[in-house]
């Protein structure tokens, strides 16, 4: 997943580098960079690329289709519980504002 070819704005090699770094879930220093970003959906576009490349690049690793792999990347992260047991999930509450 070669990415030097891409020319984007600094915002956009920021976020790709957020992505990298795991600070995905970084709330304010997204907000800090949507405030500054020339063109926040080019910042999305190229992480939608990222996302697909790597789901594409994984997929290939273990030899199946990329809908097989996001299949087995939701299957992990969704609980599945047992028979005859509830499990709870505490959803946050959607924000009007978004």
């Amino acid at each position: 997943m070669d990415s030097s070819h891409r020319s984007g704005s600094d915002a956009t090699r920021t976020a790709l580098a957020m992505v990298r770094a795991d600070w995905q879930h970084d709330d304010e220093g997204w907000s800090q960079l949507w405030a500054v970003a020339d063109d926040p959906a080019a910042v999305a576009r190229e992480l939608s690329t990222l996302c697909r490349e790597t789901l594409e690049h994984l997929a290939s690793v273990a030899g199946v289709s990329t809908g097989e792999m996001l299949h087995r990347m939701a299957a992990k992260l969704i609980p599945h519980p047992e028979a005859g047991h509830v499990t709870l999930m505490d959803l946050p509450a959607a924000d009007p504002q978004h």
